[in-house]
């Protein structure tokens, strides 16, 4: 409600995924309580799948407006934020504190006891494993950041930055070998961005 204030925005559209039932029914009593008082925000669940997170896709799922290519949301009139951003603006706007901190989810079949836990921003990510049990057995790829748009470490002995919301530790098993590509083509009419991932392979692999 302060954001929506400060910003003026004429509607809030809260978008959770189907596979967080207990954020659902929480947001849902938010949501109702709302609808008797001016119906300024708005639930809305959608189906859990890659990349419903995206922006793009978010405001088409939320509003039905398409971004133009090259474009922002701010162009379709609309503002995107994650859960962890308007926390940060109304915590900031409330108390003054500066983002020093970060809840950072640490997960994959490596980590002992997988958790979403908050640490001070700079913190090793050794230091985050540790704080959840440590390894059950030697990853292959340690990952800050999300699986899909994460970025891959070297060792764990980095700092936690202030855009890291995710630390993933993968064993050889749980990451399956690519496969050779036969080009039929069914990645691109699948992908809601459009885009044409036997170009970006090649890209990847071309030296």
């Amino acid at each position: 409600y302060l954001l929506a204030d400060l910003l003026q925005f004429k509607q809030v559209v809260i978008c959770v995924e189907d596979n967080k039932p207990k954020a659902i029914e929480v947001l849902k009593s938010i949501a109702d309580k709302d609808l008797h008082e001016g119906n300024k925000v708005r639930l809305m669940t959608l189906k859990s799948k890659y990349p419903q997170g995206a922006e793009k896709m978010m405001v088409l799922s939320a509003t039905g407006r398409v971004v133009p290519a090259g474009k922002l949301p701010a162009d379709a009139g609309c503002v995107v934020m994650n859960v962890g951003s308007v926390a940060f603006v109304n915590r900031y706007l409330t108390t003054g504190k500066p983002l020093t901190s970060r809840t950072v989810t640490v997960s994959g079949d490596c980590i002992k006891e997988p958790k979403n836990i908050r640490v001070p921003v700079g913190t090793s990510v050794h230091q985050i494993i540790d704080a959840c049990g440590g390894f059950t057995k030697d990853p292959v790829k340690i990952i800050a950041g999300g699986p899909m748009m994460g970025t891959a470490l070297i060792d764990t002995d980095v700092p936690l930055l202030k855009s890291n919301n995710a630390v993933l530790a993968f064993s050889e098993s749980f990451c399956k070998p690519e496969r050779d590509c036969i080009r039929c083509g069914r990645c691109h009419a699948a992908c809601p961005m459009g885009l044409i991932p036997t170009q970006i392979e090649n890209y990847v692999h071309l030296k």
